[in-house]
């Protein structure tokens, strides 16, 4: 298999990243998780366009255009075989290579690095999930960016497993529903869609934006609180590996995959095969 690192590709088993990088030591950096389904890239440009709002949130410049970005990605599925296949394709930007210390003082120049590997195709098998007792800090940069500072998501994750579950809901410090460790959380009530504000600490997610902006759903952003999940007819998820899952469990609230969910799996479905 190999990555590419400052368009320059390598071998996995190649050195490609020094260890004074800022991304190693600090975690100072971004990832974007992407979807390709047999070298047709779904909502590229969105991820591309939250990869350079997010870098100025955290003062790193990347030096590139749309159209390399694009191409490395396609270079790169090339070159691992995986034009005939799902995969996912990671494309992390760290802020760079300096001396010791929190701040550098010198500029420098942030790497950019793709992998990618093959994946299963989604599925419509629905998940559950534990709200945990990590909390999502709402008022943090971090919550806005997708951080390759990911340890909350990684503990969060790992309390809902060992509980016997398959995903983690965090709430935010006010005790309202932020998102999961891995997903934007939408819920059903009445026949109506809400999903947590930005502000209550919700990653503006692909999916998510997808499924606001692209498929005239009418769908409300609130800040949604314990009670209102429970209260709720019907709970999905998203992310850009895996589209839309139902949740057919919460703790041990057993909940319903109904009318709602099944007519979003089967639109959003639809509008990724031509997206």
């Amino acid at each position: 298999m190999f990555h590419i690192v400052n368009n320059s590709i390598f071998e996995n088993s190649q050195k490609s990243i020094s260890v004074s990088d800022r991304g190693f030591t600090l975690g100072h950096g971004l990832f974007e998780t992407i979807l390709s389904i047999n070298g047709n890239i779904p909502f590229l440009n969105y991820h591309w366009e939250r990869l350079i709002e997010s870098a100025e949130k955290i003062f790193i410049t990347i030096d590139t255009s749309f159209e390399e970005f694009r191409f490395q990605i396609q270079r790169l599925l090339e070159a691992n075989k995986l034009l005939e296949t799902y995969a996912s394709v990671r494309v992390t930007v760290t802020h760079g290579e300096a001396n010791r210390g929190i701040f550098p003082i010198d500029p420098i120049k942030p790497n950019i690095i793709y992998t990618a590997s093959k994946i299963e195709e989604p599925n419509d098998k629905p998940l559950t999930a534990k709200i945990v007792n990590i909390k999502r800090n709402e008022n943090s940069i971090s919550c806005q960016v997708k951080s390759i500072s990911y340890l909350d998501n990684i503990l969060a994750k790992k309390e809902a497993i060992d509980a016997g579950y398959d995903e983690a809901i965090l709430l935010n410090s006010k005790g309202f529903v932020a998102e999961g460790s891995i997903t934007n959380i939408f819920v059903v009530k009445d026949n109506k869609i809400f999903t947590p504000t930005i502000e209550s600490g919700a990653l503006p997610g692909i999916t998510r934006r997808v499924l606001l902006n692209d498929l005239n759903l009418d769908i409300k952003e609130m800040d949604i609180s314990v009670d209102f999940l429970f209260e709720s007819d019907e709970i999905f998820a998203t992310n850009s590996l895996m589209g839309v899952k139902s949740i057919s469990k919460v703790d041990k609230q057993e909940k319903d995959c109904c009318i709602i969910y099944n007519n979003i799996f089967i639109k959003f479905k639809n509008y990724l095969s031509i997206a």
